[in-house]
């Protein structure tokens, strides 16, 4: 018995001691690739119906390949006129002109400069005059550039000449927003409530099939940081997509502040006689840091590929963690694989050349994602 005790007893010893020591091999090359990123300063476009702000939209110094920018989707006024608002963030705004373009880019339709438009506390109001050119029912790309000084900065997003209602489905959305972070509005949302059978013990995901407390917010006490603004990702004849990002928080148990990233997804139909809710989702995803909101003036501003983004040297194998610095002040880092080539290899040779398509395809795809990505502080 005595001797079975000690056997067991070295056992636990060499165990934890191997543990020890394999941890201390496997961690000895793990390099903290985390780097803090100058801040972003490029200008934000928001595009707006009426008095409702939209789809905003964020610059590139680099001429990216327009048939693949396909992230929102802008319906063009009946008086054919489309306001936009510039935040420049003390960037100078030299000229401001657009083209239309079809959507695999290659036929031009229309191109003007936007020669009237007025500039105040930072921001510049302007309206872009579209041609009568468009076919209705048919999607084109909107390339928007703004120049500053020798530099050229380009956005990029989709517009459609049909009556879609989209300034009626977000204010609907925003409205079902609203309830959903009021206890005496929530009940209001059981109409649009599906049969429960998701899990409900979470709130890191929560759809129409969830329970109407999960929509709610359950027992979670927060705030949002700031207010949503819509981007549209579809317009169609029977629906449309629209999307809020937004960060909340609350204190945790230990006295400190924590953030959460949450993205809602909404397929919305109009009618004459209601508005109808097809789909709903909410993800969210916890990041901390104390820079998290020391300057809030949006969620993050992406902008050049070829300037804002790095990577550590690793080896082939290991998996890279792809980083940038957000506007709030936190460093935005991608785990990813890389097999043929790096970012920073990208970043290099787009110094002197347009970035390959592929690696372009492969940056998007990751901003796309930049709800689900995990934030650190800088070190």
């Amino acid at each position: 018995m005595r001797k079975g005790t000690i056997k067991a007893v070295v056992l636990i010893i060499i165990f934890i001691a191997a543990v020890l020591i394999f941890g201390k091999l496997t961690n000895h090359n793990n390099e903290d690739m985390t780097t803090e990123m100058e801040e972003a300063k490029l200008p934000v476009i928001s595009l707006y119906q009426n008095d409702t702000e939209m789809n905003r939209l964020h610059g590139y110094v680099n001429e990216m390949n327009a048939a693949y920018m396909r992230d929102t989707i802008t319906p063009i006024p009946k008086d054919r006129l489309l306001p936009i608002v510039i935040q420049t963030y003390d960037t100078p705004v030299d000229a401001i002109s657009y083209e239309i373009r079809s959507l695999d880019a290659s036929r031009l339709i229309a191109n003007a400069e936007v020669a009237s438009y007025k500039e105040e506390q930072g921001k510049i109001h302007a309206e872009l005059e579209i041609q009568n050119l468009l076919e209705k029912g048919t999607e084109y790309l909107l390339i928007l550039r703004l120049e500053s000084g020798s530099q050229s900065i380009c956005y990029y997003t989709r517009i459609i000449e049909q009556e879609s209602h989209v300034e009626e489905c977000i204010d609907f959305v925003l409205d079902f927003h609203d309830k959903t972070f009021n206890k005496e509005t929530t009940g209001s949302l059981a109409t649009y409530m599906e049969k429960t059978t998701g899990d409900n013990s979470t709130l890191h995901y929560v759809s129409l099939n969830s329970s109407l407390k999960q929509l709610g917010w359950a027992d979670f006490e927060g705030e949002r940081l700031a207010k949503p603004i819509p981007s549209v990702k579809e317009i169609t004849d029977t629906y449309n997509v629209i999307v809020l990002d937004y960060v909340v928080t609350r204190v945790g148990d230990n006295g400190e502040s924590e953030y959460y990233n949450v993205e809602e997804y909404y397929r919305v139909r109009y009618t004459t006689n209601r508005i109808y809710l097809l789909n709903f989702e909410r993800s969210w995803s916890r990041f901390s840091g104390e820079k998290a909101v020391s300057h809030m003036s949006s969620i993050c501003r992406w902008a050049s590929v070829r300037a804002r983004w790095n990577t550590g040297r690793t080896s082939r194998r290991r998996q890279r963690r792809l980083c940038r610095k957000a506007s709030f002040g936190a460093i935005t880092c991608r785990q990813i694989r890389l097999r043929r080539y790096s970012a920073s290899a990208a970043m290099r040779a787009s110094t002197s050349a347009r970035i390959t398509e592929s690696m372009t395809l492969r940056l998007r795809e990751l901003m796309r994602q930049e709800v689900l990505i995990t934030l650190y502080t800088a070190i």
